[in-house]
């Protein structure tokens, strides 16, 4: 069952008190109307009744999509950061259905959001990962390209990686079907069978990845 805490936001616009419920852990098959808020960010939005004014609240959560077997913890701080990895890596757990399936810590909602969309198209965000990896690399060093952030993307023509500097998109380069099956079967083999190896899967993990 998902669960929540109610707050009191005093809105940075007209001074107004509203009630705000943050969702900190959620589970899609008993409330699947969570799935949509959370990828359009409506989970973090506190909506003043007086003046309408828009407020970001981010908080950690705990989401749990059990059609995807998938699990995502959003954590907001350092101190929630060392939380989850300790629950996630809990050895204690002996249930191997509780061990089964995709377990993931993100620090941003974008990488949050990342990672849903790569699941709802059916890849592994592994190799989307090290794909991007590759597709940055190419950008930055034979095209000469400036951009401080790379995502996995959807625009009208399909797939693909959009960068960004100071918060503007720099470029978007289709994904490469081919390549994601190539990269899939050089590196696939390399990849921790542990899934607690796998909880954080980023830059880091990546160059640990192609470095081996």
């Amino acid at each position: 069952m998902s669960a929540s805490e109610k707050a009191t936001i005093i809105c940075s616009k007209c001074s107004a008190e509203t009630d705000f419920i943050a969702w900190k852990s959620i589970t899609t098959d008993t409330d699947p109307i969570f799935k949509e808020k959370v990828r359009n960010g409506e989970l973090y939005q506190c909506i003043c009744p007086k003046c309408g004014n828009v407020t970001i609240i981010e908080y950690d959560t705990l989401y749990n999509e059990v059609d995807k077997d998938l699990t995502i913890y959003f954590v907001t701080s350092d101190e929630s950061y060392e939380k989850a990895m300790d629950l996630l890596k809990n050895d204690e757990i002996e249930d191997e259905e509780e061990q089964s399936g995709v377990f993931r810590v993100v620090r941003t909602r974008s990488a949050f959001r990342e990672k849903l969309l790569i699941y709802d198209a059916g890849y592994d965000d592994r190799t989307i990962e090290i794909l991007k990896f590759i597709t940055a690399t190419h950008l930055k060093e034979i095209q000469g390209v400036k951009f401080d952030m790379a995502l996995f993307d959807k625009q009208k023509d399909g797939y693909g990686f959009t960068f960004f500097e100071n918060g503007k998109t720099v470029g978007f380069i289709p994904m490469n079907e081919a390549m994601y099956k190539q990269v899939e079967k050089d590196f696939s083999p390399k990849y921790p069978a542990d899934e607690k190896d796998n909880l954080e899967v980023g830059l880091d993990w990546v160059i640990k990845i192609v470095k081996e």
